[in-house]
């Protein structure tokens, strides 16, 4: 369903692309569909680009300190 998801993500980006929140949305959750593949370089890079525009979205830095840790 991970693999379902990023399709839907980049859909998602299209339709709602004049809402400034769908780039922060949809990247925090192709970050953590991108660590469930197993593709964990790619996530942390994902999630450290959002959080270099917003360092407080949602739990990012948590997830990013547990992800490094691993």
């Amino acid at each position: 369903r991970l693999v379902e998801l990023l399709h839907e993500l980049a859909r998602v980006e299209l339709l709602q692309s004049e809402d400034s929140e769908t780039f922060f949305a949809t990247a925090y959750l192709r970050a953590q569909a991108l660590w469930g593949l197993g593709q964990k370089h790619a996530a942390i890079e994902v999630m450290e680009s959002l959080l270099a525009s917003r360092p407080q979205y949602r739990s990012g830095l948590s997830l990013l300190s547990l992800w490094r840790e691993q």
